[in-house]
């Protein structure tokens, strides 16, 4: 409903509609879903989008309480529409390239959410690059994000998003082309284990929010980073053990 991929609404026979008109959109469905989830035993709705007799929904959500819900925006009104209904947002910024860069991102929507009376989970991505030295690590980054890089597919990907040579300058085209060939836009994490878990650490300590991490090389990275970061968290108490194993919270405790 909210997505900007045409190709995807076109697989489900759907228009895709302008950027407002889909969170307009969106407001409208979620109300609905939230009638349903509600203890209500039949509803009527009418708004512009969808009109609506004698809903009735069932089972209800189990327990009571509604399933979290998330919303993945990075504009104003994306923004906007998570804070007013959502539990969490997802959310990268184009030049979310340093911790300062995007901590500030994260606190202004926290910023926003609190003014609005609510409080709401901010999420964004973290790309891992790790080896055992900080020299392997940077060499390997520059191997993968940028020698090897599928640049066709980022080209691809940007002039579905209208950002092309055409309608933005050399140096400003090149840094965001240069930034999604990074995990779609994520923030680089470029070092040995003791610069992963600090980097890390510090983010977490910030309490400024969720940083979900992909890596470059999955199992390489993650084989070499994993047991000292997530021993390092867990002495901080970063991360709660539950029946699927550590839960990295960005409050120590939560």
């Amino acid at each position: 409903m909210c997505g900007w991929n045409e190709g995807e609404f076109e697989m489900f026979g759907a228009t895709l509609r302008d950027h407002e008109a889909r969170y307009e959109y969106a407001q409208e469905w979620l109300d609905i879903v939230k009638l349903a989830w509600s203890p209500r035993e039949d509803f009527d709705f009418d708004g512009r989008f969808f009109k609506l007799k004698s809903v009735r929904a069932k089972p209800k959500p189990y327990g009571g309480t509604g399933p979290l819900i998330m919303n993945a925006g990075a504009s104003a009104t994306g923004q906007a529409f998570a804070i007013r209904n959502c539990d969490a947002l997802f959310s990268t910024i184009s030049r979310g390239i340093s911790f300062e860069e995007t901590a500030a991102h994260v606190s202004g929507v926290r910023a926003l959410a609190q003014q609005a009376g609510r409080e709401i989970d901010v999420y964004t991505v973290g790309v891992v690059t790790c080896r055992p030295t900080a020299r392997e690590a940077q060499d390997y980054y520059r191997h993968a994000v940028v020698d090897n890089a599928d640049w066709a597919a980022v080209d691809n990907i940007l002039a579905m998003k209208n950002i092309t040579p055409q309608t933005h300058s050399p140096e400003e085209f090149q840094r965001i082309r240069d930034h999604q060939a990074n995990g779609m836009g994520g923030l680089p994490l470029v070092g040995n284990p003791d610069l992963v878990a600090r980097d890390r650490r510090g983010w977490l300590s910030w309490g400024s929010g969720e940083l979900r991490s992909r890596s470059s090389t999955i199992s390489t990275s993650c084989r070499i980073f994993a047991p000292r970061c997530c021993h390092d968290w867990r002495a901080r108490g970063f991360v709660r053990a539950g029946k699927r194993g550590g839960r990295v919270s960005s409050k120590p405790g939560r």
